[in-house]
């Protein structure tokens, strides 16, 4: 004759259970710093640079009534029409 058996519970959390996590990202939608010498890769792979205003284009600073630059106007191939 058996004896009867017990049935246990082994449900347990297991301790490498994934848990989720909540990641959150702020973005400021502000900066402010000293800017200069606008430029850009001269060829595509290339480390060479061009600045606007000095080897390519032209570049001007619009300023506020106080003399603060609140903005720039960059044109890549100069003045006149776009080509």
């Amino acid at each position: 004759m058996l004896a009867p058996q017990r049935a246990r519970n082994t449900s347990r959390p297991a301790p490498w259970a994934l848990k989720k996590v909540v990641t959150s990202f702020m973005q400021p939608f502000f900066a402010s710093g000293h800017y200069f010498n606008f430029k850009e890769y001269a060829a595509p792979r290339s480390v060479e640079t061009v600045i606007y205003g000095r080897d390519r284009g032209t570049i001007a600073a619009a300023k506020d009534k106080t003399g603060v630059v609140t903005s720039y106007t960059i044109d890549p191939d100069g003045a006149g029409p776009a080509q």
